[in-house]
């Protein structure tokens, strides 16, 4: 199904229009929400880093007090923007949700449940508390792929994608800045994947409210935060890499709405991901929508939707990053996309979680 190639890919531009979320007649028939996890602790320290200490009592890659709040308020967003879809009462016929095996999805999982489905009435079990629990459930690597090293062929296409002219040309556009960093550091930052790490520690650090020195004014948050978009960018560069790397999501998102197409009481009515940037943002890139690239604020979201008319069904698909919420054009597809031409849109990246397993030498 794939031709293995490195050379560089045309990329459709997705032009956003910031609008607000408009109930109309038309029926909701599936919801699919992705997001990323709430605010964290970084994942480590550069040598000369003020804060280096500052998270020992939490500890690395942890879900914050802020990150526990920032994701109960997503889910009681979420219920006032579907507020006509979610019924008050959870049901397990209402929503299924997973995650990847970390503290820091699994927690915002169970936090975003919390607010999207507070206990009340007959669901309230101990006196004084409305919070319920609800299962949160394990989601398969080869859906939500999470780690490189976990299918050798990504690994080895891979490493053709980051000595590609187009990196080069990133990496030398940001020579100078480099250097710069890695001065004032202490560590040796030279790449994509080096300046990714120093913007997830300055990002983390200031979203905490502590005080950056003076150097990170210059690069932080840009350019340095476009570089680690690039990153992001490069794991879904190729045709190849998009179908290892986010190929059996899609066929997952396909075969759900078809099931509820057909039957709408199938499957539970809500499909939601707790996951992490790198895949929000493989997700942006096969939709045509991820450049300029960039790294997803905490608790930034996408939602599609099936719906369907008296003539039709068509699908929405809406990105909220920080503050700004965006209707996406799935590559060229936009507002009220046909279900039929959404699908066409993807099919080259869709392959099924077998399909994963026989690329990645599994079988």
């Amino acid at each position: 199904m794939f031709k293995m190639y490195s050379g560089s890919v045309f990329v459709l531009l997705c032009f956003p229009v910031i609008i607000s979320y408009v109930t109309c007649s038309d029926e909701l028939i599936a919801l699919i929400h992705v997001f990323r996890h709430g605010q964290r602790s970084p994942a480590n320290s550069y040598k000369s880093d003020p804060y280096k200490n500052h998270w020992e009592n939490l500890g690395p890659n942890q879900l914050t007090i802020e990150g526990r709040r920032q994701m109960y308020k997503l889910g009681q967003d979420t219920r006032t923007r579907y507020s006509d879809f979610i019924p008050k009462n959870y049901s397990v016929n209402i929503i299924n949700i997973q995650s990847t095996d970390t503290d820091r999805t699994q927690m915002s999982a169970q936090c975003y449940l919390y607010g999207l489905f507070p206990a009340s009435g007959d669901a309230v079990w101990l006196k004084n508390v409305d919070w319920q629990p609800i299962s949160v459930h394990p989601v398969d690597n080869s859906i939500i792929y999470n780690d490189n090293t976990n299918c050798p062929t990504f690994a080895y296409l891979y490493s053709f994608v980051i000595t590609n002219p187009r990196y080069s040309r990133v990496n030398q556009q940001y020579k100078a800045m480099y250097k710069y960093i890695s001065d004032n550091t202490g560590e040796s930052v030279s790449d994509m994947a080096s300046a990714y790490s120093i913007h997830d520690i300055l990002t983390t650090e200031s979203q905490a409210g502590l005080e950056l020195p003076e150097w990170t004014k210059k690069y932080f948050p840009e350019p340095l935060g476009t570089a680690a978009g690039y990153l992001l960018q490069s794991l879904t560069f190729t045709l190849d890499l998009k179908g290892l790397y986010i190929g059996p999501f899609l066929n997952t998102i396909v075969n759900y709405f078809d099931a509820m197409n057909v039957n709408g009481t199938s499957s539970p009515k809500i499909q939601a991901y707790s996951i992490h940037e790198s895949n929000l943002g493989s997700i942006l890139n096969v939709f045509g929508c991820f450049d300029p690239p960039h790294v997803p604020e905490f608790t930034s979201s996408i939602w599609i939707e099936l719906k369907k008319n008296s003539t039709m069904d068509y699908v929405n698909v809406w990105y909220k990053n920080g503050a700004n919420l965006t209707k996406l054009s799935v590559n060229g597809c936009d507002l009220n996309c046909p279900y039929a031409q959404f699908k066409q849109n993807i099919r080259d990246y869709i392959i099924d979680s077998d399909k994963w397993s026989e690329y990645c030498g599994y079988n």
